[in-house]
């Protein structure tokens, strides 16, 4: 539990455990107490009531570094959007290889392998894959299905876009990541799809129209 100074709550008897070798996402809305949840468990505040238990033994976390020291990480929002960030880099950058006659396949698979290249020594050293249990049949094929699918289609996808649409038509496309989420936690999650969400994506969508402009001309008088 943690309680603030001005009688703010941001969390209320939260109870969870965490396995050896388990990667969890915290999800809710803003306000919900997620980030604060996760600075006590990263040391940045200390909780108001409650204990954090690692490996059966009770620990108070001063900072991030004693958080890091016994296995507790965290990927920060900063670094998300760093990561988003990146992602425009790459659509104006990557304009570049086709004035160079690479083929958008090849510019993928370059990509792919020296990424892996990169990460393999620093994922054994991290990670050390040889200390954690045995991953299942499903974990396995998930993380098939996001090599070749979500990874390795999806950047020859990505550059045979850029290659045809340019970086500007290439990035309109983040705006439909939403729309998809929603819509697929609604087929396959059974969640429900709320009035928010409507007009959410009908924001989206008149946005996108308002970016593309065709549709405005074509209303036009003028036109």
């Amino acid at each position: 539990t943690k309680v603030y100074p001005n009688g703010v709550r941001a969390n209320n008897d939260v109870t969870f455990e965490v396995l050896p070798g388990e990667i969890h996402a915290l999800v809710g809305e803003n306000g919900a107490g997620k980030s604060t949840l996760m600075k006590i468990l990263y040391g940045l505040e200390k909780p108001t009531t409650g204990q954090i238990i690692v490996r059966g033994k009770s620990v108070t976390l001063n900072n991030p570094q004693e958080a890091i020291l016994l296995g507790i990480g965290m990927v920060a929002q900063l670094a998300c959007l760093a990561a988003a960030v990146s992602y425009a880099f790459a659509g104006v950058f990557g304009r570049r290889f086709r004035s160079l006659g690479v083929s958008p396949l090849a510019t993928a698979t370059g990509q792919v392998m020296a990424s892996s290249i990169m990460l393999f020594p620093v994922m054994l050293l991290v990670d050390k894959p040889w200390l954690l249990p045995t991953p299942s049949l499903q974990a396995v094929s998930a993380m098939v299905g996001l090599a070749a699918l979500s990874t390795a289609l999806a950047y020859v996808v990505f550059f045979r876009i850029l290659s045809t649409a340019g970086a500007t038509n290439l990035a309109l496309v983040t705006f439909l990541i939403p729309v998809s989420a929603i819509l697929l936690g609604v087929l396959l999650l059974g969640e429900v799809l709320l009035m928010r969400h409507l007009m959410g994506m009908s924001m989206i969508g008149i946005g996108l129209a308002a970016i593309d402009g065709r549709l405005w001309k074509r209303l036009s008088p003028a036109g």
